[in-house]
């Protein structure tokens, strides 16, 4: 979000005609979050995503080893960094023709060293005795309210290290939903209804 506030800035200020803008990330998550429209982020985070959205730019990955940002974070002695192209003019391939850019597509995998973070930061949300997954006033169907309830459990379930032993009933299978995972979906719902958050304590009771 502050990329695109500093690209709106500098449009204006330079009183530019409406031109194509992109934006790139080396950040495999932002992007995901960027391109999917299923609204199974948290409020906060469903809001910035929308607010980079609505700027109408576009969007590109582009690998570590070409980010020039990274230098930053690594750190380069300042006798180098004078004769460092990268950091003053960018990556090599960005001054050529657009099919020489890196693809505009990329694997986003349930390994992912990001993913990773993000269930480490789920498990600790769960653990701190919050399980509020969604918004339900986002939803107006309960049928549909439930299976997305089902998708991030099991979502849940597949990328944290350490079992969560009350998920460890849902089924397998990625696309095939059992009674068991409605059940178990709906009385989490029913208790965060009850409850305004629940801990994992009181489920196992």
């Amino acid at each position: 979000l502050i990329g695109v506030r500093a690209a709106q800035f500098v449009l204006k200020q330079l009183d530019l005609e409406p031109v194509q803008v992109t934006l790139w990330s080396d950040s495999k998550c932002v992007l995901h979050w960027i391109r999917n429209h299923s609204r199974l982020q948290p409020t906060f985070t469903q809001n910035r995503v929308e607010d980079i959205r609505n700027a109408n730019f576009s969007f590109r990955y582009i690998p570590s080893d070409c980010n020039p940002v990274d230098i930053a974070t690594r750190g380069l002695f300042l006798s180098k960094l004078g004769n460092y192209q990268q950091w003053w003019k960018g990556p090599k391939w960005l001054a050529g023709d657009q099919c020489d850019w890196p693809l505009r597509e990329f694997n986003f995998k349930e390994n992912d060293e990001e993913v990773n973070v993000i269930a480490k930061a789920l498990k600790s949300t769960i653990a701190r005795g919050s399980l509020r997954l969604l918004d339900a006033s986002r939803f107006s169907k309960w049928t549909k309210l439930i299976r997305t309830t089902i998708w991030i459990l099991k979502f849940i379930n597949s990328i944290t290290k350490e079992r969560i032993l009350w998920l460890q009933s849902l089924s397998k299978k990625k696309g095939d939903f059992t009674a068991e995972d409605y059940r178990v979906a709906v009385m989490l719902l029913i208790k965060e209804a009850q409850t305004g958050g629940i801990t994992e304590e009181e489920i196992n009771k």
